[in-house]
């Protein structure tokens, strides 16, 4: 049963991230599109009604090189934290991103 929860938990991740890419081409302020990590299993639900999604910054992204504040995030979504090499790290908004950081957001579940 826990595992039948996380497969469908990934499989409601993929089309969340479908969603936020969808988005983020609509919008030409975004710098990248998120993309899904393909290996990782989702977090449990922190809070009631909201989820975790995490991106990773791929080699060619045009966010790599600026602050994690600068960056224009979908309506609704919220860094968490971010992680570099290993090394979680809050989501402080003068942190220049990287190329294969990992970031997660907070969003609101899909209705």
């Amino acid at each position: 049963g826990a595992v039948a929860r996380q497969i469908r938990s990934a499989q409601q991740d993929a089309a969340q991230v479908q969603e936020v890419e969808q988005a983020s081409a609509s919008s030409p302020h975004q710098a990248t599109s998120p993309r899904e990590d393909q290996g990782d299993i989702a977090a449990p639900n922190p809070v009631p009604g909201y989820r975790i999604v995490e991106i990773t910054l791929p080699d060619d992204s045009l966010a790599a090189g600026t602050k994690l504040g600068d960056h224009r995030w979908p309506a609704g979504y919220q860094p968490v934290s971010l992680l570099r090499n290993r090394h979680l790290r809050s989501p402080d908004p003068h942190l220049v991103m990287r190329p294969g950081d990992r970031i997660a957001l907070l969003t609101p579940e899909p209705s």
